[in-house]
């Protein structure tokens, strides 16, 4: 089978955040703006590598410490009204309706999500869609920008769970 050559743009995909209860609430946003970026992967593992040296000539290199990646992304400020179903903005904020959201990492614990991407693939010959899954993702920063074409938010979450999917890695 060949891989296939239909090149996946911002129009392709969607992510899906999730909390932590029973029966995780979720929201689904479509790629609005396109800019989802992941950041701080270093291969199968979470570590990041240090290259060893004797007297400034290589020796070896090995695995350190634990890296954590970083997800941002950008929307359209939209649908930031109080009820159902609500916004990014408040589904990582736990703004009404999200209040009574449970971090992934356990209650009472710091508020962390599952932030699922997923890339349309069967409808352009691939044999599968391609998904990541990033478990107990820590919103760090959100952002506005008010502007003409659209005000738009920015957020950062850093994520210290398990990655699964297409993108899997774990740490050593």
């Amino acid at each position: 089978m060949a891989i296939s050559d239909f090149v996946k743009t911002a129009v392709h995909g969607s992510f899906t955040l999730s909390d932590g209860t029973g029966t995780p609430v979720t929201l689904t946003a479509a790629y609005d703006r396109g800019d989802v970026a992941i950041s701080n992967l270093s291969g199968p593992y979470l570590n990041e590598v240090v290259n060893h040296e004797r007297r400034g000539n290589y020796v070896s290199s090995s695995y350190g410490a634990r890296r954590y990646p970083s997800i941002t992304f950008s929307a359209y400020l939209t649908g930031e009204g109080a009820s159902a179903p609500g916004s990014l903005h408040a589904f990582l904020m736990r703004a009404t309706p999200y209040g009574s959201n449970v971090s992934t990492l356990g209650s009472g614990r710091v508020y962390a999500v599952k932030f699922t991407l997923n890339i349309e693939g069967t409808d352009f010959g691939d044999a599968a869609d391609w998904s990541a899954v990033f478990n107990n993702c820590i919103p760090t920063d959100v952002s506005l920008t008010e502007a003409m074409d659209g005000n738009v938010l920015s957020m950062t979450l850093q994520c210290v769970g398990a990655i699964t999917g297409s993108l899997t890695a774990a740490e050593i």
